[in-house]
């Protein structure tokens, strides 16, 4: 381990270690600068002031550790667009920010991070970009997606269901249905939240509809010939996102491979022995949000090291791996994968034959 690596390391876990302590001082000090926040937001106001430090700080203790400041700065941003479709002005975040920013920079020990904060305030200073949505009707089945979503929000899951399982009879491919109508449709979803134009209920119901969907589809799924090749899919543990895992394991299905599925918050113990006792050719693992980083590089260290299991080739996939590109290599898996279909397209080229 470089000395640099050991430094980033060493402040992400004090970092981790004294969360309460800087979220709780970042908090004082912001109420102490604006005053009118007590006015403006009452008790529970300063209340989600604290959570939202505690957020601010786990991002950022990963984002350290990994030596990747984008996965901050992107966080800050996307903390922007949600924080202001719910009535709190970017001027709250900045000073917020501001505040965590001092209070790091007091001590010696924590001022390696002040930099990825700096960097994030930097970019919080321009222009709000817009979202742009996925639902296109110029991309393939994009007006199939649209309408699709459509009957979802309307809490109409038979319409949805009938819909793609019509398509799908009409000579619509399952891929197609996947990459096209299911994966847009869940991108939107976040989109919407995020705008605060649906509720988290929506959202969950619209979600556990998809898999609804996705399974009545397994029978044809099931159906194509094997190559003979075993892949493991999961998320980390502590992970909740584990859509887009299922679709992953689900195309491989389609193109011939066994999987074993086991969604999402799987501790690193149970995949290990699992990897042993399967010996698969390729372990692929799941993580959303950055705060699980930490989990992803501890399995991915827990393989690398256990003599049974140390040959599987290692894939990551999620927001933050598309984020920073090159994050896969400095958590030390072999591969990353943008979505489902690229996936498959880099295991077969991994595991082609002489």
């Amino acid at each position: 381990m470089t000395t640099e690596r050991q430094q980033r390391t060493r402040v992400s876990r004090e970092l981790h270690a004294r969360a309460a302590e800087l979220a709780s001082a970042t908090v004082a000090l912001h109420y102490e600068r604006v005053p009118q926040l007590v006015a403006r937001y009452g008790a529970p106001g300063r209340v989600r002031c604290l959570e939202d430090a505690h957020y601010h700080l786990s991002y950022l203790e990963q984002a350290l550790a990994a030596d990747s400041p984008v996965l901050f700065t992107s966080y800050v941003q996307w903390a922007r667009s949600m924080l202001e479709s719910r009535g709190v002005p970017v001027a709250d975040l900045d000073m917020n920010l501001r505040c965590l920013l001092e209070i790091l920079g007091r001590e010696t020990s924590t001022q390696a991070a002040a930099a990825m904060v700096d960097d994030a305030l930097l970019a919080l200073s321009g222009p709000t970009g817009d979202i742009p949505t996925l639902l296109r009707d110029s991309e393939p089945h994009g007006q199939l997606a649209r309408e699709y979503l459509r009957l979802l929000l309307d809490w109409e899951r038979r319409g949805a269901s009938q819909l793609i399982l019509d398509a799908v009879a009409a000579g619509a491919s399952i891929r197609d249905m996947y990459m096209h109508v299911f994966q847009p449709a869940q991108h939107e979803l976040g989109r919407l939240w995020q705008l605060n134009e649906i509720s988290i209920a929506q959202e969950h119901y619209c979600t556990a509809a998809a898999q609804l969907i996705m399974s009545q589809l397994y029978p044809q799924l099931f159906a194509e010939p094997r190559s003979g090749r075993t892949m493991i899919v999961s998320c980390v543990s502590g992970e909740l996102h584990e859509l887009g895992a299922r679709m992953v394991a689900d195309l491989f299905e389609l193109d011939g491979w066994d999987t074993v599925y086991f969604g999402a918050n799987t501790p690193a113990p149970a995949l290990l022995a699992a990897i042993n006792e399967h010996q698969p050719k390729l372990l692929a693992i799941s993580a959303t949000l950055t705060v699980h980083l930490g989990r992803v590089r501890e399995l991915i260290d827990a393989v690398r090291t256990d003599a049974d299991a140390a040959h599987t080739t290692i894939m990551v996939g999620g927001y933050c791996f598309n984020r920073d590109p090159e994050l896969h290599r400095r958590l030390g898996a072999d591969a990353h994968s943008v979505d489902a279909n690229t996936a498959v397209a880099i295991a077969n080229t991994l595991f082609e034959a002489p």
